[in-house]
């Protein structure tokens, strides 16, 4: 009864306002954090009115028509995955000074990771997104950098290997253990994991795992319909038709050096952040163009795909 007293009180201490659209707030020029190309990295928008002009995205996800910023000194923000306007959510007091280290909607569910810290599903409760249900109690390893969730099972990647769990985290299964995972992705039933040293793959739902790149870490995977494509540690990219049998580099026509920072595919496009600015292939990688200059050298854009839509935030550093 107190814990219900309780939640009830929080409700409505946390619960954030949204101003009507028939009575907008005073208008205020947008930050320039977040951008959205709704044309598949031709053009891009400045979409971030209602973030504060120094929140640090971390992570963006989408779960519908709802798009969901994690930002790293301002908790969560939400909006339409249309919208140009975010809004600020509610969040339980014991997490909301902590830097939240991994956002993943995975369907209809919502995982949220601090690192080193645990794991948690969260739930909407009058917009106030807790987490209710550690997902860690039996997890050995804590630090989180992957989530994916294939039929009925859902897949960790973190600093020793790859963990399954059927019974939403009461028992969990090691899988892999052969190091760091830092992503997970899926392409027509195969799996695939990207790690300090190359990229394994599952074609038994995560029974058993095999490398098939092994040439240093990898930073991010692009899951095309077609193919795969992986970006390596020293900004090389290269795809497989093939499920990973055989593979093909393909950063010609990309400046010759060591610049591209993330990597994602939509509907049969690929796009990679560098520092010269975003570039865009429509033929596999065989030729890119320069579709978005860079304003700063010294920065980094790291990219999103939600429901078909593109969007890219500023982050500092490797």
């Amino acid at each position: 009864m107190i814990y219900q007293l309780l939640l009830v009180a929080l409700l409505f201490a946390f619960t954030p306002v949204q101003p009507s659209e028939k009575d907008p707030a005073n208008p205020v020029a947008a930050p320039d954090i977040l951008y959205r190309s709704d044309d598949l990295g031709l053009s891009w928008d400045l979409v971030s009115a209602g973030l504060p002009e120094d929140a640090r995205v971390m992570h963006l996800e989408a779960q519908g028509n709802n798009l969901l910023i994690a930002t790293e000194n301002y908790g969560i923000f939400t909006g339409h995955t249309k919208a140009t306007q975010w809004f600020p959510v509610g969040y339980m007091p014991f997490v909301s000074n902590e830097r939240i280290t991994g956002f993943y909607a995975e369907g209809q569910d919502l995982y949220a990771s601090l690192y080193d810290r645990g794991f948690f599903k969260v739930t909407d409760i009058g917009n106030i997104w807790i987490p209710w249900m550690p997902m860690d109690s039996h997890l050995k390893d804590k630090t989180i950098r992957a989530v994916l969730q294939s039929k009925n099972k859902l897949f960790v990647g973190t600093d020793t290997g790859v963990f399954s769990t059927t019974d939403m985290g009461k028992t969990w299964k090691k899988v892999f253990d052969k190091g760091q995972v830092t992503s997970l992705v899926e392409q027509n039933g195969v799996l695939f994991g990207g790690t300090y040293r190359g990229l394994i793959r599952s074609r038994d739902q995560g029974a058993t795992w095999e490398w098939v790149l092994e040439a240093g870490m990898v930073r991010t995977t692009a899951v095309l319909k077609d193919r795969i494509a992986v970006l390596g540690q020293f900004g090389e990219i290269s795809t497989s038709r093939d499920a990973g049998q055989s593979w093909q580099r393909i950063n010609k026509g990309l400046p010759q050096d060591d610049g591209v920072h993330d990597l994602v595919g939509v509907q049969g496009v690929l796009i990679c952040s560098h520092r010269k600015g975003l570039y865009r292939s429509t033929d596999g990688g065989a030729n890119w163009e320069l579709v978005r200059k860079a304003p700063d050298k010294d920065q980094f854009l790291h990219m999103e795909v939600a429901e078909g839509t593109v969007y890219f935030f500023r982050t500092f550093g490797c």
